[in-house]
């Protein structure tokens, strides 16, 4: 009978730890937003983004994951989407976001962006973290 007592107990502490710290996974991740001119609020097109993906531990920044350039459209609009193949777990990575004029006009910006399981922007049934409204605001 004490021999069924350890069992039963360690039974007991596999169910305890799974509810305690489940899984999110995530296979679509997707940023979209405008840069506009700070000032007069007017759309800036041809404004260079780079998003850059690091390990949640790299807070150094020293090893990306991954990186893409991209450019505004004539609006001002960006849109950047990773489709993952395998789902990974949300939180073990973020994303940096480098917005810059080559033309120099405007000052840079840098923006570093954690996904969270409790965000509005994470959707547990599909699998996706969506974010629609990565605005940046540039100034002279």
């Amino acid at each position: 009978m004490y021999y069924l007592l350890p069992a039963v107990s360690c039974a007991l502490l596999v169910v305890s730890c799974a509810d305690v710290a489940p899984e999110y996974l995530v296979t679509t991740i997707s940023f979209q937003g405008i840069v506009s001119d700070a000032e007069d609020g007017t759309p800036l097109q041809g404004i260079s983004i780079v998003v850059t993906e690091y390990e949640s531990s790299d807070v150094d920044k020293r090893n990306p994951l991954m990186s893409a350039t991209l450019s505004t459209s004539f609006d001002g609009s960006y849109v950047f989407v990773t489709l993952d193949n395998e789902a990974r777990v949300i939180g073990d990575s973020f994303f940096e976001f480098k917005v810059s004029d080559p033309t120099g006009s405007y000052l840079p910006v840098l923006r570093d962006l954690y996904m969270s399981s409790s965000s509005l922007y994470y959707s547990s049934s599909s699998k996706s973290y969506r974010v629609s409204d990565n605005d940046f605001a540039l100034s002279r």
